[in-house]
């Protein structure tokens, strides 16, 4: 029998009953199949697998219940669809859970710095608008603020609804070190003065262009791990009242689903975002951040820096109100130059966000079907591991990162090689966070690509093994 979508859940029911009959029993594969497509279609219903038993017990299928209601939510589990959008030297990860429409949908970064990337992400962003009414996004997660991972954010936000923002928490000191190395980085010409903007008060930034909730996640203490990791086979999590279809709960870094205040809050690492799936039940698929820190010494040095740079005495305002009033003086670009020379701050500004996407317990079912017939096929997944422009080679800081992401590591099956495969970021043992049949991928110009990223010790080859994007 074909899919007929105008079929309601009682006549669905009624046809169960009948390909039992038939089957003396046993489930009859085509004609089941086209009943749990039908089914998915009335996925919006609350009531969905009440009425499904009710129907059933009123047309003898009782018996029935126990064989179909765990098909039927298999059928109705969402599927994800992850993409890296080729922006070259820049970011542009987006995902979404659904099955005949995207329903629940978020991006990691949105950013590129060469003249080519930035028109090719004008164009992802508008291909991920589409043609219709302004569609909703439901997390924007940001990795860091260097240019390059955020030079699209506007855009993007001009284009879509965006419920709410996730990023790196950063203090008065930590906002500043931003704004001295994009100095530096400009050589002194100056700064993006909507970043300055942005930096100053990222909340109301964000909700001043329809953003309805801001999240900043502390950089990981030591020790910090998952708050779901506590969840294994056969346990779950309690989806909170009023949970609809493909939602999200957020389940808090001691693993206890909570309600974030609705404009802004501060969490800690180890936080992660559930998807719930059509039955209103918390699924396997989490959003799962990771905010590395400076090291202790860096940060220090950071402070004796700005402490030479701006003086402590009689300064009133915060630290980027006093960087904005000395940024036209005479040798102040010089003055930064020497002191991120004489102190190494470049360690100091190593606050950046991971991300992984994917299930998280110890047992799950997943396949993966090619979206587009002309790419090779990849197997290995589902997961994906995003690392912006993590300083993993940093070694207590990589361990950290490592031990964080252990749960998940035989679920990795696309790692991102951190700042874009630099091998300034890379150890090999970043590797052992992923599967060991996982696509590596750096978000890099693809001429730059071709010579090895990861250095003589990488036990893959850097061709074969990575791609560019």
């Amino acid at each position: 029998m074909n899919s007929n979508s105008d079929r309601t859940i009682e006549e669905i029911a009624i046809e169960l009953v009948r390909l039992s009959n038939i089957g003396d029993g046993h489930l009859q594969a085509p004609g089941t199949l086209s009943c749990l497509r039908d089914l998915e279609l009335h996925r919006d219903d609350p009531e969905i697998v009440e009425k499904l038993t009710a129907a059933l017990e009123r047309n003898g299928g009782s018996s029935l219940t126990p064989w179909y209601l765990p098909l039927a939510e298999m059928g109705l589990i969402p599927l994800a669809v992850m993409r890296q959008r080729a922006v070259g030297h820049g970011g542009f990860h987006s995902g979404a859970l659904g099955r005949s429409a995207a329903r629940l949908r978020w991006v990691y970064d949105c950013g590129a710095s060469r003249e080519a990337g930035i028109k090719r992400l004008e164009s992802e962003i508008a291909i991920l608008k589409g043609d219709g009414e302004k569609r909703t996004l439901d997390l924007l997660f940001l990795s860091h603020f260097d240019r390059d991972h955020v030079s699209g954010v506007g855009r993007l936000l001009a284009a879509l609804h965006v419920k709410t923002v996730i990023m790196p928490y950063l203090d008065d000191l930590q906002r500043l070190a931003i704004l001295l190395e994009q100095h530096v980085l400009e050589d002194g010409q100056g700064t993006n003065g909507e970043l300055e903007q942005l930096l100053a008060d990222p909340t109301k930034w964000f909700q001043a262009r329809g953003v309805g909730q801001v999240v900043q996640i502390k950089p990981a203490r030591p020790g910090a791990r998952p708050g779901i990791a506590e969840f294994g086979v056969g346990t779950g999590i309690e989806a909170p009242e009023g949970t609809g279809a493909i939602d999200l709960i957020f389940v808090d870094d001691r693993g206890t689903p909570a309600t974030l205040p609705p404009a802004s809050a501060v969490v800690e690492t180890g936080c992660a975002w559930v998807a719930t799936h059509q039955l209103r039940r918390a699924g396997d698929w989490c959003l799962l951040p990771y905010v590395t820190s400076a090291t202790i010494e860096a940060q220090d040095a950071l402070r004796r820096a700005v402490a030479a740079l701006f003086g402590v005495e009689g300064q009133s305002g915060s630290l980027i109100e006093r960087f904005q009033r000395k940024v036209g003086e005479a040798g102040f670009f010089q003055s930064v130059k020497q002191a991120y020379r004489d102190a190494h701050l470049g360690d100091a500004n190593a606050v950046s966000m991971s991300l992984y996407a994917g299930p998280f317990r110890d047992a799950f079912w997943y396949s993966r079907r090619v979206l587009n017939a002309a790419r090779k096929h990849h197997t290995a997944g589902p997961g994906w591991l995003l690392t912006g422009d993590a300083k993993l080679d940093q070694v207590s800081r990589r361990n950290e990162w490592l031990k964080f992401y252990e749960g998940v590591r035989g679920k990795v099956g696309a790692l991102m090689l951190p700042h874009h495969g630099s091998a300034a970021g890379f150890h090999e043992t970043i590797l052992e966070a992923a599967r060991p049949d996982a696509l590596l991928f750096a978000c890099k110009h693809v001429a730059d690509v071709a010579r090895p990223l990861c250095g003589p010790a990488c036990k893959r080859d850097p061709v074969s093994g990575v791609i560019g994007v």
